[in-house]
């Protein structure tokens, strides 16, 4: 029922330009004439144990991301998009969505890429987040980060856009190696996968789509295992 009522308003927001408009909200510096945008990137409400952390650092790190990143490597969705999306469908704007809902909710505001994390607060007043790059497609693809701490939200901020840049780096070629596979041409997927371990060294993406070739040439169980 809660992905029905998300579902439900998505007709609404295609009409309103609410998922694909650049409007005031986004601060990330205009498309130039030639350029292209890059893909769309969500942050949703953080789960927390304290009232009302999980809203404010994630609206720290969505402005963090404008301001560290060009339109053409990410477009952020601004708050607004995402609260229209959540009061349309009868859910609270200041409280963090199970996985099931939020993966509707990205696909709803038509976001390619997600973070969903914790932050929660020390006894000495630090800031802890562990957080995930999530790619909602098929069942989700997820990417764990480098927890990060720090005494505000802005120093929370700051050390997950560093984070979150880096694990994106294996995304072009772990995507390669998808489409490679699709197409079993499993040589080019594997080169394509080796590019995105690569390009950052914990990937998951990569891992995933080297597991996915070694299932479809139906290698033994050593293969599977390693």
């Amino acid at each position: 029922m809660a992905r029905q009522r998300i579902a439900r308003i998505t007709g609404v927001l295609l009409v309103a330009g609410f998922a694909t408009s650049v409007d005031a909200q986004n601060t990330q510096r205009p498309l130039r004439p030639g350029q292209t945008k890059g893909p769309n990137f969500m942050v949703p409400v953080l789960r927390s144990s304290e009232r009302g952390l999980g809203v404010q650092v994630a609206d720290v790190i969505r402005d963090r991301l404008m301001s560290d990143n060009l339109i053409t490597s990410m477009w952020v969705i601004p708050k607004k998009d995402i609260v229209t999306s959540l009061e349309q469908s009868g859910y609270s704007a200041t409280d963090a969505l199970t996985d099931n809902d939020l993966r509707q909710l990205a696909v709803t505001v038509h976001a390619e890429e997600y973070i969903d994390g914790v932050a929660t607060r020390g006894a000495d007043g630090t800031i802890t987040m562990n957080a995930m790059l999530m790619l909602p497609r098929g069942n989700s693809m997820e990417q764990p980060l480098p927890s990060v701490t720090g005494t505000r939200p802005a120093e929370v901020a700051a050390r997950m856009s560093d984070e979150i840049e880096k694990a994106r780096k294996q995304i072009v070629q772990a995507s390669s190696c998808m489409q490679s596979l699709r197409q079993r041409n499993y040589d080019d997927a594997r080169l394509a996968a080796d590019k995105a371990i690569r390009e950052y060294a914990p990937s998951v993406f990569g891992r995933i789509c080297k597991l996915e070739i070694a299932l479809a040439q139906k290698q033994g169980i050593d293969s599977l295992i390693k």
